[in-house]
């Protein structure tokens, strides 16, 4: 498939970017955006390799803002990934002699700020910077903690704040995998848990996420008022800080008398 000019709406693929092999998947062959892409290039599926097509899908004008690439967009599925010898090409606005490579799961940086994303697997990794294919030890990460504030206020808003990643909203920030399949207040304690202590988070929520790498999870963090205060005040972006503890109050006051309503009481007194 060939676009010859400006992707400025989102282009959504629900099989994956495969090529002419039998079964559901879709035949694309090489994918080629032959001018800027301001949209999102999601792929539901996988990215599997044509030997035919070197790379399997090209940007030549480069992502603009509000852009990004995204493989198995719809969260984290095991049997879907972006095959290694897949390569994705995106260039520069600013410079055609720029031509930017990727092999795997490239979160925005400083020195590339291209969103071009393979979902990953561990929950609460909101900024999506974990391997999809190793361990899960090492995320989330305090990183990770303004995006779930961001997660928090819905989908609509994360999706604006990480472009790319709105697929994923409910994968990675639904952290209890209660029935009503939702970011809420009641996915924060569980994303305190698998940030602070991942063995102890398998052990609340089996079946939550299965990822590899989960018997190598290191040491417990502190979780007690005072640090997780100290967290959030720390990594919580100061335009969010307080709406999240205007959260933080309103479930206070609905469940003063509880365990849970204490603890979150005594952070509150140290957002504050």
């Amino acid at each position: 498939m060939w676009i010859r000019g400006i992707l400025n709406g989102r282009l959504e693929i629900t099989g994956s970017v495969a090529r002419a092999t039998p079964g559901p998947a879709i035949t694309i062959g090489v994918f080629d955006i032959q001018d800027n892409l301001f949209g999102e290039l999601r792929v539901s599926g996988s990215l599997q390799h044509n030997p035919g097509f070197d790379p399997d899908i090209t940007v030549v004008g480069g992502i603009a803002s509000g852009g990004a690439i995204a493989i198995d967009w719809d969260g984290y599925h095991p049997n879907d990934r972006w095959d290694p010898n897949a390569v994705i090409t995106v260039g520069d606005s600013n410079d055609p002699n720029i031509v930017h490579y990727y092999q795997g799961n490239h979160p925005p940086d400083a020195n590339d700020p291209n969103p071009v994303y393979e979902i990953s697997c561990p929950k609460g990794d909101l900024n999506n910077d974990a391997d999809p294919n190793g361990p899960s030890g090492l995320n989330p990460d305090f990183d990770d903690i303004n995006p779930f504030v961001v997660a928090l206020s819905g989908q609509a808003e994360y999706a604006a704040a990480y472009p790319g990643l709105s697929g994923a909203w409910q994968y990675h920030g639904d952290c209890n995998c209660d029935p009503n399949g939702l970011v809420d207040f009641d996915d924060v304690d569980a994303f305190i848990l698998r940030l602070t202590d991942p063995n102890g988070y398998y052990a609340a929520f089996p079946g939550c996420e299965l990822c590899p790498g989960q018997d190598n999870l290191g040491q417990s963090l502190p979780n007690d008022p005072a640090s997780i205060a100290a967290l959030f005040r720390t990594y919580v972006a100061p335009e969010r800080l307080a709406g999240f503890a205007a959260r933080v109050r309103e479930f206070v006051q609905h469940h003063a008398d509880t365990p849970r309503g204490r603890y979150w009481a005594a952070v509150l007194q140290r957002l504050e």
